[in-house]
């Protein structure tokens, strides 16, 4: 079994919880502010999101990024 595997049923609470008591919510848009900063809001590009999760953020890149 993947490492990731053991937490994937929880991962959204398990984040949550090592946010100090924040929302998954709160990080997904702070990622998302900061990568309009950085590729600013009419980015047109690809981008990835790698690592570990649930595939959530991708629904806040389409919101900031839609074209």
């Amino acid at each position: 079994m993947a490492e990731f595997d053991r937490y994937a049923d929880d991962y959204e609470q398990l984040l949550s919880h090592s946010l100090l008591g924040g929302s998954s919510d709160f990080f997904y848009a702070d990622k998302g502010r900061y990568l309009t900063r950085v590729l600013g809001p009419d980015f047109a590009g690809r981008v990835l999101d790698l690592g570990c999760g649930g595939g959530r953020f991708g629904s806040e890149l389409l919101d900031r990024f839609p074209r």
